[in-house]
């Protein structure tokens, strides 16, 4: 898990031959892995979803459901799409290594086994997926990154394109508001164009009165459109600035920031994906300016404002908390959602961890938002209640160790 501490590897044994599991079992502690087991293929499953380990030794001849058919059940999981599978069998044959390489298998080995050599075949199977993990995170990261330049440049372009249409907008509803105001503080000019324009008939007192009447009503109805339209070219503007902040921002340069500002930024820039499903109570404290890459922060809030909408199933709350303790800078984000449960929680920074649908998310938006805060040396920890909501809080150094890079 990103962010954890490091501790060792549990690994699932699972054998219906009990002298050969306690005896891989007891082997396997003495080298310093940490220990689950089932008798059978089901069981393992059931097993498998509870501890969930990080890699698995599967008996291929099982009553119940042999290995062949636990490793693909366990494969159609999202936990067990990845975790190195090891089936041993004692069919010393071709066909039978096909089956548990075609049945999803890491590793293929055949009884009787030497336990010292199954050791070593079970740790490389461990660097090699720890390995893989890695560059698949590093190579989403590289594409985050290149994602960013590419946003940047286009919302420097966007911004451009926006502002001087928005400009001109502006100023005719602001010209047009300034004429409506006048026309509504002279009263008798109503009468005056009805006197002139109107025909003998239409002369008669109660005709002019439904008239005025009618003027009034739109001309005040339409300085209420007027109103709505220049708080919408407004909101277009902070928008448009938002851009232009994350236009100037390079990925890998530094600056003193107001976070409270980068929030509100953000918050412009992701509503379209929150309005509908919360409303935002903002409880900002009085900050110092915080060296940071305030491009990268803006991603990490982005990722915890949407997926806090997404925990909120019709309406509700999400509340966003700042303060400073004089050596560092929390932000806290909690939202009124579904929760987390228990399971999920402890694995929620893993990379390509994900609770939603198949293609609906790729599972790194919370570990690149974890490496981000990793990288300018704070914190990122989470709380949450299920029926509740859940709690990510955000603490980040007003001096950030030497030790801490700038990301490649």
């Amino acid at each position: 898990m990103a962010g954890a501490e490091k501790k060792s590897p549990l690994i699932l044994v699972v054998d219906d031959d009990a002298s050969i599991r306690v005896m891989v079992c007891m082997f396997l502690q003495e080298e310093g892995f940490i220990i689950a087991e089932a008798e059978n293929g089901e069981a393992a499953l059931e097993v498998f979803d509870q501890v969930q380990p990080q890699a698995v030794l599967l008996d291929a001849m099982m009553p119940v459901m042999n290995g062949f058919d636990a490793c693909r059940a366990l494969r159609k999981r999202p936990a067990g799409e990845h975790v190195p599978v090891m089936i041993i069998t004692g069919l010393d044959d071709v066909d039978s290594a096909q089956r548990a390489y075609e049945a999803g298998a890491t590793d293929f080995t055949t009884k009787p086994f030497n336990l010292i050599m199954l050791g070593y075949r079970l740790r490389y199977m461990l660097r090699a997926s720890q390995t893989l993990n890695d560059l698949q995170t590093s190579l989403a990261m590289i594409r985050h990154q290149d994602k960013m330049a590419s946003t940047s440049q286009l919302s420097a372009g966007v911004a451009r394109e926006i502002n001087n249409p928005l400009g001109f907008i502006k100023s005719n509803l602001s010209t047009l508001n300034t004429y409506f105001c006048k026309v509504l503080g002279q009263p008798g000019i109503q009468e005056k164009v009805i006197a002139e324009q109107a025909t003998d008939e239409a002369r008669d007192p109660a005709a002019v009165s439904g008239k005025m009447h009618k003027i009034d009503d739109l001309l005040t109805e339409g300085q209420k459109l007027i109103a709505a339209s220049l708080e919408g070219t407004d909101q277009i503007r902070r928008i448009v600035d938002g851009l232009k902040d994350l236009a100037r921002r390079d990925v890998n340069d530094r600056e003193p920031t107001d976070i409270n500002r980068c929030l509100e930024t953000t918050i412009n820039l992701v509503w379209n994906g929150i309005k509908n499903k919360a409303l935002i109570q903002r409880d900002f404290g009085e900050l110092p300016h915080l060296s940071c890459y305030p491009h990268q922060l803006s991603q990490v809030f982005g990722n915890l404002l949407l997926n806090a909408a997404q925990a909120i199933e019709k309406q509700g709350e999400i509340r966003i908390k700042t303060w400073c303790d004089g050596e560092q800078i929390y932000i806290a984000v909690a939202d009124t959602g579904c929760g987390i449960p228990a399971d999920n929680l402890k694995r929620i920074f893993e990379p390509f961890f994900t609770t939603r649908e198949i293609g609906k998310g790729a599972g790194l938006g919370m570990t690149i938002s974890y490496d981000i805060v990793k990288n300018h040396g704070g914190e990122l920890k989470v709380t949450s209640e299920v029926g509740k909501g859940t709690t990510f809080t955000l603490t980040l150094p007003l001096v950030v160790p030497m030790r801490v890079q700038s990301p490649a």
